[in-house]
Formats: C-alpha cells, structure tokens, sequence
C-alpha cells in the first residue's frame, strides 16, 4: 500500500507543482520514465486540489480565472 504524507504544503505550493508537472510530463526532451514520473506527481496533486480526472488543464490565455485561482 503507498502513503504519502502531505506536511506544510499550501495551495499555492501545490498548484506550482501541478503547473510545473504538466510542463514536464509534455517535455520531449526529457526521458520517457521522467516523463511518466511527472505525470504520476501530476495527477496526485490534481486529486489533492479536487480537480476532475480527465479534465483539461487550464488555458494559460484563460484571464476568467486569474491566477492560482484558476484550480
């Protein structure tokens, strides 16, 4: 069974994260085990900010949503 502790971590922080693995899950230049590894991280903190499996990520030109508030 995996457990994974979440300490001092805010939405902020997570959100960064989840922007940063969208990034490098499509980086062609990484390696394909990296890639993957950043998806696992990306869908993980997508369930901790309650975000919809399957949803599209969020259009950068998108200022409905400004900021982090766009999660």
């Amino acid at each position: 069974m995996d457990s994974y502790a979440l300490l001092k971590l805010n939405v902020r922080e997570l959100a960064l994260v989840y922007e940063q693995m969208h990034e490098a899950m499509n980086d062609d230049d990484l390696h394909t085990s990296e890639q993957q590894s950043a998806e696992a991280i990306f869908d993980r903190c997508g369930k901790l900010m309650g975000r919809e499996e399957g949803a599209p990520f969020p259009d950068e030109k998108d200022q409905s949503d400004l900021g982090w508030n766009r999660y």
